[in-house]
């Protein structure tokens, strides 16, 4: 859960502006090019929050009470709204 939540935020994290870092002077395409993988790794998010697998994880956690049930509900909340 941990690793994971981590991976997510990452990708939550993500600007355009990073295209632009060191200097660089991209093509238009180039942003793009970034919102439409940022949209499939949104898309992919979403789609495993909703897996049974995540499901259970989830439960799990709710049944006993752990620590990152509030964090992952908040993340969860995060990638809905992205």
């Amino acid at each position: 859960v941990i690793t994971w939540t981590k991976q997510i935020r990452h990708v939550l994290k993500q600007e355009p502006e990073n295209v632009f870092a060191d200097g660089r002077n991209p093509e238009p395409i180039a942003e793009v090019d970034f919102w439409r993988c940022r949209a499939e790794n949104l898309n992919s998010i979403h789609a495993q929050l909703h897996s049974d697998g995540v499901k259970r994880v989830r439960k799990f956690l709710e049944t006993h009470k752990s620590t990152y049930i509030t964090p992952f509900a908040r993340l969860q909340k995060e990638v809905e709204d992205a």
